[in-house]
């Protein structure tokens, strides 16, 4: 996401709507783009990222310049997709395939070199479903979108030792299911 001036901000808590509309032209995709990896669903991300930006509008003269704008629109979104997470917590069936060919260090990057797009994108759904939510946000924010972990502890409002261990065992119950997968296979 684009740094978004001050005086955009501004603008926009004092209710100029054309200062609302640029900051939603450049966060617009950042929020969804979190919101779709953490919910898996369309519907789901555009939900998120719709409620983002009534909140961003509502509450943007709070807003105090004491923490990254970013930083900000990341906590907002990570707790609306966590929300809507929680509300459908079933784990998706249809990508079980994927456990063969993933492999946990790089999530992104080795996705992209084994399958086209689409079918890396239906593919990380499946590998994220296995994780609960709270595991399933610091893979998101910290192997896809990129953030460091003190990023990721103040985005979340935990330490970063908290990072530290979800990310841990979030990465453990990957390779674990991996691994499995892999022996299985060469059983058969």
């Amino acid at each position: 996401m684009q740094k978004i001036p001050k005086s955009i901000l501004k603008g926009a808590a004092n209710g100029n709507i054309a200062a609302f509309e640029h900051i939603y032209r450049i966060a617009g995709g950042f929020v969804y783009s979190i919101a779709l990896h953490m919910t898996h669903n369309n519907e789901d991300a555009q939900e998120v990222t719709q409620d983002v930006f009534l909140k961003i509008f509502k509450k943007l003269k709070g807003f105090y310049f004491r923490a990254a704008f970013k930083t900000w629109v990341y906590r907002m979104t990570v707790n609306a997709a966590l929300d809507i997470c929680r509300k459908h917590s079933q784990l998706s069936r249809k990508a079980r395939e994927f456990e063969k060919m993933l492999k946990i260090k790089n999530l992104s990057e080795e996705v992209h070199g084994i399958i086209d797009k689409r079918e890396a994108h239906e593919h990380l759904e499946y590998w994220l479903d296995l994780l609960n939510p709270d595991q399933r946000v610091v893979i998101v924010l910290r192997d896809i979108e990129g953030l460091s972990y003190k990023e990721i502890a103040r985005a979340l409002r935990i330490n970063r030792n908290t990072v530290r261990n979800r990310l841990r065992r979030a990465r453990l119950t990957l390779y674990a299911v991996g691994r499995k997968e892999v022996i299985l296979d060469e059983v058969r």
